[in-house]
């Protein structure tokens, strides 16, 4: 197949099905934080051992994700992301039934395999559906999926955690995964490209470019964002606030990179700037959370735009692989930074 670019209505539903599986796999990571407390409780065991239960996700991500492109050329791309939703539903599944923590990171692994596939395989679909004319606008969507499950995460964890038990934090998978299986079933074309090397995907230093990039934003997010403020004053809600400064800069920066081809490597320059200038202020003790995400909507959409903006064809699955393994590596890395610094008892002062 040529490509598979959608056009009027149809894109937008593919689109939005992406966005939907996208922000699943994000809940899937992230919302079990909230309930590893309770896990500990109720299976006796160690914080050692519940960190595995996070790893065993990440890990099981890092590992497909350099072979989706090979299985969506194998089984087409809708069939495949049907089967990373039935990886992902059964893990959690089987999850919410774990009585033995060792059972429990088996099937986090699991549920990982289809989450880390799910992600890719719904970015690489944005992807494609676009034009290459609108790559920045297609990277808005999947940028906009990343933030909002990542936004989810915390509250709907911990309302079901606090309402219905850590278990139905996996089995409230179920049915989201249910919606998403029918959605990609009515909405996303099956079909595959020829299977191509890596040999015009590992010669794209553009591409390299923002890969590097966007391991050094991963890392510096998550150093940052787990940074622990001893005393705060709330004069607003800074998460609402944070999310809309996030959302007019990522439009912001897609509309810029899309009618201004050139303007790319300026756009990320500002990005890096103002990023760079307020991640200075934050470890020296004051964390200026809203000019920040100024830095991190421009940052990111640009870099993410970086990435692709030079891929066709099934070159596209590949980089974005690519790219995903650079965040996940980056954020493991920036968490484990942060938990060394915050051991030396530095304190950071949340300004809002």
């Amino acid at each position: 197949m040529n490509n598979f670019i959608e056009s009027g209505f149809r894109r937008v539903f593919v689109t939005l099905t992406a966005m939907f599986c996208i922000i699943m796999a994000v809940l899937g990571e992230s919302a079990i934080r909230v309930a590893l407390g309770d896990i500990s409780v109720n299976l006796g065991v160690t914080s050692g051992e519940l960190n595995l239960v996070m790893i065993a996700y990440l890990l099981a991500g890092l590992l497909i994700a350099p072979f989706c492109s090979w299985f969506s050329s194998l089984l087409g791309r809708k069939n495949f992301l049907l089967v990373a939703i039935g990886f992902f539903v059964a893990g959690a599944f089987f999850c919410g039934n774990a009585n033995v923590i060792t059972s429990l990171i088996l099937f986090r692994f699991l549920q990982g395999i289809g989450g880390g596939a799910m992600l890719i395989l719904s970015h690489t679909v944005i992807t494609e559906s676009w034009p290459v004319e609108k790559r920045a606008t297609s990277q808005l969507f999947v940028a906009l999926g990343l933030m909002i499950g990542a936004g989810l995460s915390a509250p709907a964890g911990g309302y079901i955690t606090d309402n219905f038990g850590w278990l139905f934090v996996f089995f409230a998978n179920i049915p989201l995964g249910v919606i998403a299986g029918v959605l990609v079933l009515v909405f996303v074309r099956n079909g595959s490209y020829t299977p191509g090397s890596w040999s015009n995907v590992l010669a794209n230093s553009t591409m390299w470019a923002g890969i590097a990039l966007s391991f050094v934003l991963a890392f510096f997010t998550a150093f940052l964002g787990n940074m622990v403020n001893t005393t705060v004053v709330f004069l607003h809600n800074p998460f609402l606030s944070t999310f809309v400064i996030l959302t007019v800069m990522l439009v912001l920066a897609a509309l810029i990179l899309d009618k201004k081809k050139d303007s790319l490597p300026y756009v990320v320059a500002i990005g890096l700037l103002i990023f760079g200038i307020t991640g200075y202020f934050a470890v020296k003790g004051w964390n200026i959370m809203e000019l920040r995400s100024v830095g991190m909507g421009i940052l990111s959409l640009s870099v993410s735009a970086m990435v692709v903006s030079k891929l066709e064809g099934q070159e596209i699955g590949k980089g974005i692989a690519l790219y995903h393994i650079a965040r996940l590596v980056g954020s493991a890395l920036g968490f484990v930074f942060f938990s060394i610094y915050a051991a030396t008892g530095n304190t950071i002062l949340w300004i809002y």
